[in-house]
């Protein structure tokens, strides 16, 4: 080739390469059902003049951000995204910081390491002062306990090269890119970010914090319909719960049952708990069903809000509230307590399809909770709920991290990474 058909050549090569950027953009990299990445749809030629309309004399990215959706989170995302890469190297420094409780003096130097790479620390500075507060706004930066303290968390944060977080924010626009298009109304739950929202006509109604599982028990991502919600409920305890954690206790103290309201069941009838003897009684062969009655100490709290779908999942109250005032709530075995439960019950039952029928009866809501009975109320229109994982979000028109509390961005990070 002579030097004009190079320069064709590099011509076509610029322009295919910009074709697949506006593709990618438009259709995403990762197919989050079959855990694969993408294939490759080349915008045809001749619709590119409609879809370049570029200043050059400006920054490209922003412009690149609108082929990505018509989503306000997206874009907030990618401002974001923009903001960090131009005030930090792309550093694919990684960390070692453990907690303080083991090696003060390691840590403390490992964390000064950390911050000076993240930008916010300098390593010219030797102030404990500055050092104090450059650690808690990397900690609010992160949605962490602004304490100031080198805990578990924070050393997650701490430990994770820019590299990395970069492409969790990729992600994050890339699953946004993945979404259909919401229902005027629906619940969306985020796990780490503990946070179920309840939106009508594309604006938020209520906003709750939520307790997700342990990083044994992880609450699944699913799709479902809230059907209904129900006041005082029992809580039919799951089998490995009963057989692993109850049965314990009930060796130890032969009253705790009573003392916590379970009911004991075998082939649907009621044992009495006495009847047992408990010594001969082990947990890969214990043969009862456990229920525990509503009340205020009821695990589920006074209300539940109930879904179907295939990992026996929901959102309720918990009479452990206190929880709600940490940073990281994963304590539960799978469910999502939710805070203020009976504010966001109103709301929903306020906007059901045809209003709600208890507001026109003696039945009111009110005099449901006095009575303390088990009511079950059906939805007249069921509400799609939509559990995700999505570790950077937003905070009103601000980027948000969030620690990748069950290690889940791996692996679609390394299908994003695929040739």
């Amino acid at each position: 080739l002579n030097k004009t058909d190079n320069h064709i050549q590099d011509e076509i090569n610029l322009t295919l390469a910009l074709a697949q950027i506006i593709s990618d953009l438009k259709y995403g990299f990762v197919d989050y059902k079959n855990k694969i990445k993408k294939n490759k749809k080349i915008i045809p030629y001749h619709k590119l003049d409609s879809l370049i309309q570029f200043n050059f004399n400006l920054d490209l990215r922003p412009q690149f951000l609108k082929y990505g959706p018509n989503d306000s989170t997206y874009r907030i995302i990618g401002a974001g995204l923009i903001k960090l890469l131009d005030s930090n190297s792309l550093d694919t420094s990684t960390f070692n910081v453990k907690s303080i409780k083991y090696d003060t003096i390691q840590t403390l130097n490992q964390t000064k390491k950390a911050l000076i790479s993240k930008g916010y620390f300098s390593e010219l500075d030797n102030d404990s002062s500055i050092f104090l507060e450059s650690l808690i706004k990397f900690q609010k930066d992160n949605n962490l306990k602004p304490d100031g303290v080198i805990g578990k968390y924070t050393c997650m944060a701490l430990n994770e090269s820019t590299l990395r977080k970069v492409e969790r924010i990729l992600l994050a626009m890339d699953k946004i890119r993945d979404r259909e298009n919401r229902p005027d109304k629906y619940i969306h739950i985020n796990i780490p970010e503990y946070k179920l929202r309840y939106y009508v006509d594309g604006k938020i109604k209520s906003e709750h914090k939520i307790i997700v599982g342990k990083i044994e028990t992880q609450t699944p991502e699913l799709e479902s319909k809230l059907r209904k919600i129900v006041f005082y409920p029992f809580w039919n305890v799951p089998y490995s719960i009963s057989s692993k954690e109850i049965l314990p206790n009930i060796k130890r103290d032969s009253s705790y049952l009573k003392t916590h309201n379970y009911e004991l069941f075998k082939n649907k009838n009621e044992v009495s708990a006495d009847s047992v003897d408990w010594t001969k009684i082990y947990e890969n062969t214990f043969p009862f069903k456990v229920r525990q009655k509503p009340g205020f100490t009821n695990s589920l709290g006074i209300v539940k809000f109930d879904f179907y779908n295939k990992y026996s999942v929901y959102f309720h109250d918990t009479p452990s509230k206190y929880l709600f005032n940490t940073y990281v709530r994963s304590y539960s075995h799978g469910c999502m307590r939710t805070e203020n439960p009976i504010e966001l019950a109103k709301e929903i039952l306020s906007n059901d399809k045809r209003g709600w029928r208890y507001n026109t009866y003696i039945d009111s809501l009110d005099s449901i909770l006095k009575r303390g009975l088990n009511h079950e109320i059906k939805l007249l229109s069921p509400i799609p709920v939509f559990v995700e994982y999505q570790t950077v979000s937003r905070i009103k028109n601000n980027i948000a991290n969030y620690i990748d509390i069950y290690s889940r961005d791996d692996e679609y990070i390394k299908i994003m990474n695929e040739l």
